[in-house]
């Protein structure tokens, strides 16, 4: 058995939730996922990762819907590793994303948002919105120093926040999808940089010795199709 299939196994174990979660009931929040796999105590701040890809991933796992945030965990293992000194680039991915991206469709399709945002469930969502919709247009339109690790964090937090806050008060159900999965590849493209350096490997004993530990206890339903199988599917759906 090959190291992708057997995560493929402990991928059908364990259920992403929001929040830190609980190893006792195989319930893991992304980041607690990744300590999990890193051999760390369980915490949704793992060592092993990147400031940057943490404070987006846990904004991500925490206001996705919950047969969406099981897509994530394929990430996991490739967040091992991260806290790398590339933090820099990855806030900047995120900013020209938002430039370049993000920021124009929103500002296309405005108006059918604000018609979404009037029904009381919504509001909520729209104060969260506006406050990352300002933070970004006031940060992707002047020279921001990504030498700050807060800028850096805040970057990362906002165009999360924005994304999911998007996919929340659209109209349109493709609308929807279409920030769900720009989420996604958002977190893919983080997790690539500095790849090309040498990161930790989970070995196979140590994915048995968790596949044991979970199997010993209740188990979330497994995935229809392997989430591998799943992003790529979604992937091929995103402009590039």
């Amino acid at each position: 058995m090959t190291v992708n299939s057997r995560l493929e196994g402990l991928y059908s174990q364990v259920e992403l939730v929001q929040g830190v979660g609980d190893r006792k009931r195989a319930q893991l929040c992304i980041m607690s996922f990744v300590a999990l796999l890193a051999g760390e105590d369980h915490s949704d701040d793992p060592g092993t990762v990147s400031r940057v890809i943490r404070r987006y991933a846990i904004a991500i796992n925490d206001q996705m819907p919950p047969s969406r945030r099981q897509d994530l965990k394929c990430f996991a293992p490739q967040m091992i590793g991260t806290r790398d000194g590339h933090d820099a680039a990855r806030a900047k991915l995120l900013l020209d994303a938002a430039r370049t991206d993000l920021l124009p469709r929103i500002e296309a399709n405005i108006g059918g948002f604000g018609s979404a945002i009037l029904a009381d469930r919504k509001r909520r969502t729209f104060r969260a919105w506006l406050q990352a919709y300002h933070w970004l247009k006031t940060h992707v339109a002047k020279s921001t120093n990504l030498l700050d690790e807060g800028v850096r964090e805040d970057a990362a937090c906002m165009v999360a926040c924005l994304i999911c806050a998007c996919a929340y008060i659209a109209p349109l159900a493709d609308q929807r999808a279409w920030y769900w999965a720009k989420a996604v590849d958002l977190l893919d493209r983080l997790c690539t940089i500095g790849i090309e350096d040498a990161r930790p490997i989970v070995s196979e004993d140590h994915l048995d010795l968790l596949s044991r530990s979970l199997a010993r206890r209740p188990q979330p339903p497994a995935l229809s199709v392997p989430a591998t199988s799943l992003w790529m599917s979604v992937r091929s759906l995103l402009p590039h």
